[in-house]
């Protein structure tokens, strides 16, 4: 059997106080809250004959829920010993008391009856079935079908359940044994919601334990009994069930020489939280506790009687407290907006999870209005439990439930965010969870970010225009997106297919360089939501990985009749740095001048007149292109004209 984490102290009381400050000896208070009006009423156990122990039933009511209450009168008394009450309203205006009066030298269970709770007349014994005397202690219940179920022991006996479907005036005579051995005191409970019966009873002599046995048949209490508080000597536990379903049992437990009050609560019967503390009085016994659901979740009105004289068992007086609180916690409630990361249009999951962490129940209240930027889609809203709707005048979902100890409950819905978001708007959901039971209000936020645009990338190296001379190159650049991040950069050369680059917000590209020539190198990101960036502009090179060429002169090598002042032209295969040429003629005339077309590859050289039939050497170095390839030495050779013929004005003779 797994144990309960532990309970939290309970919160301190509302009031706690006698309900009235006597003389006498008042204990075993039976409470309950009467139908009609929501007034409280209690039958306690008086003893004035503290020689004989023998004691009457008094009455008393309280109109304010418990703060004041009338000054007790009796209710069932004689010259017997009538004690052990349990008090059950039947119906409106139908009041039924069960209690143990002395027979002879032993003890039978009897009933009264009233139609107010405050006049009662005395109706006879209750037949269980027993030959002869012994059954004492009643603890009686009214189930949610309008029959009673009983639990009583007999004197050094075990404890016994029966069953009565008329009221209380007649019982089954089965004598359903329910505890394995002797057995004090058994105490009853059902939850209805499951039909689970819990019994707690107390066994042994001068240190008592506690055990609790579970049922979901009241006549079969075959299945075992749990340890309930068997460390330290511990009696008077009396169930209630929480509205949450949880039981809750407050007991009297042994502290140095004194009682205090403690509670424990459980889901099932079987496992059981840790032990909570309600009384503290060093000198002073505190026993006999006796719950009362208020009608707001976790919170309970609690009667015991309280030692006031020096002595036990000389003057004791009924305390209460009118809201022990049993705690609960939604602190650990939490929600979620996914995807966290999203694109106008699409779809949000919100899922609030409410979650208590205290060991008693909550009535919960969930507001949630719906934030600026998304829109909620219909009839998308759904939860595990509680009541829930959505308000499409005002924008508000909301859901009201009961948390129980230690349980929670899911609400979910869809939202769609706007289209024209723009780029990095956080979607903001705050909803308010108010703990009705602890008159608490938490806020639980939830946000996603909308990433309305693709990442932007930008080529660094080379640069527009720049003259790549190398067979490879590593193209490089930057890439940003700042809401969802770069997840992949791609580059196109000239438009050809995209391929992948190393690296993301600085990125790189092996380019495996193609024909020399202008080329226009294109980069795109695409972020973590898929968003493709539309190509950039480009960066457009040119790639020159070969030398420049002579591809034309004149004169050409061989010519024998050059004019003399013939001049030099030379045509390249590319530009070239026109400063670099470098030109050798042998034998040189000079006077050289040089024109180039604005391309920079060709270039008119003039000079002062060659000689006649004089061969020349020309000698071509040096130049180089704009990605600095030099020029391979070019020669040729070429012969001027022989002579000048001179015509002059001699009729009929040329002279050389």
């Amino acid at each position: 059997m797994s144990a309960l984490p532990p309970a939290s102290l309970a919160q301190p009381a509302g009031y706690t106080g006698p309900i009235y400050d006597g003389s006498e000896l008042d204990y075993q208070p039976s409470l309950l809250r009467v139908q009609e009006d929501g007034s409280l009423l209690m039958i306690l156990e008086r003893i004035v004959d503290l020689g004989t122990f023998s004691g009457d039933l008094y009455v008393t009511t309280s109109t304010d829920g418990g703060e004041s209450w009338s000054l007790p009168k009796e209710a069932i008394a004689s010259a017997e010993n009538e004690r052990h009450p349990a008090l059950v309203q039947l119906g409106p205006g139908a009041f039924a008391l069960f209690y143990l009066r002395s027979v002879g030298a032993s003890y039978r269970i009897f009933r009264a009856t009233s139609a107010n709770g405050e006049v009662w007349t005395e109706a006879g014994m209750v037949n269980l079935g027993w030959a002869t005397p012994g059954e004492i202690n009643p603890c009686v219940i009214r189930e949610a079908d309008g029959s009673l179920t009983m639990t009583y022991h007999r004197l050094s006996g075990p404890a016994y359940l029966a069953r009565s479907l008329d009221g209380g005036v007649t019982w089954d005579t089965l004598k359903t044994q329910v505890s394995p051995g002797n057995a004090q005191l058994p105490r009853l409970a059902k939850r209805e919601s499951d039909g689970l019966y819990l019994v707690t009873y107390q066994v042994g002599g001068s240190n008592l334990d506690i055990y609790a046995k579970i049922s979901a048949d009241p006549y079969d209490w075959s299945g075992p009994q749990y340890s309930f508080s068997t460390a330290i000597n511990s009696h008077d536990s009396q169930p209630i069930v929480l509205e949450d379903g949880t039981f809750f049992v407050p007991y009297a437990q042994q502290v140095g020489s004194v009682f205090d009050v403690y509670y424990r609560i459980s889901p099932n019967g079987m496992s059981w939280s840790s032990e909570v503390r309600l009384t503290t009085d060093p000198a002073h016994y505190d026993t006999q506790p006796h719950p009362l659901l208020t009608g707001a979740p976790g919170h309970i009105i609690l009667a015991w009687s309280h030692q006031v004289s020096d002595d036990p068992y000389e003057d004791h007086d009924v305390w209460i407290n009118t809201d022990l609180l049993i705690p609960s916690d939604l602190s650990a409630s939490s929600q979620s907006l996914a995807p966290a990361l999203i694109i106008p249009g699409d779809a949000l999951t919100c899922t609030l999870t409410l979650r208590n962490s205290g060991p008693g129940p909550a009535a919960a209240v969930l507001t949630d209005t719906l934030p600026l930027g998304a829109v909620y889609q219909p009839g998308s809203l759904w939860a595990t439990s509680g009541d829930y709707g959505f308000d499409p005048a005002q924008g508000v979902i909301t859901w009201t439930g009961m948390l129980s100890g230690s349980g929670e409950a899911t609400v979910g819905f869809l939202l769609a965010a706007d289209l024209d978001l723009a780029d990095g708007t956080t979607i903001t959901n705050v909803a308010s969870l108010a703990n009705l039971s602890m008159g608490e209000t938490l806020t639980l936020t939830a946000a996603a970010r909308v990433d309305a645009a693709p990442p932007a990338t930008t080529i660094t190296d080379p640069w527009p225009g720049q003259i790549i001379s190398t067979t490879t190159y590593t193209v490089r650049g930057v890439a940003a997106d700042t809401v969802s991040g770069v997840a992949q950069v791609m580059v196109s050369v000239d438009g050809s297919e995209w391929m992948a680059a190393a690296g993301l917000e600085n990125w790189s590209f092996l380019w495996d360089l193609m024909a020399d020539g202008e080329h226009s190198l294109y980069s795109r990101g695409v972020d973590a939501l898929g968003q493709v960036e539309s190509p950039t502009t480009g960066v457009t090179v040119t790639v020159d990985t070969t030398p420049p060429e002579v591809m034309a002169y004149s004169p050409i090598t061989g010519t024998t009749d050059a004019p003399l002042t013939a001049t030099l032209t030379i045509t390249f295969s590319e530009p070239v740095i026109t400063t670099t040429l470098e030109l050798s003629v042998f034998p040189d005339p000079g006077g050289w001048t040089a024109a180039w077309n604005p391309a920079g590859t060709a270039a008119t050289l003039s000079h002062a007149p060659f000689a006649p039939n004089q061969t020349y050497t020309v000698t071509l170095s040096g130049a180089r292109d704009r990605a600095g390839h030099m020029l391979m030495p070019f020669e040729w050779v070429f012969t001027t004209v022989r002579r000048y013929w001179v015509f002059l004005p001699v009729i009929g003779k040329a002279v050389p």
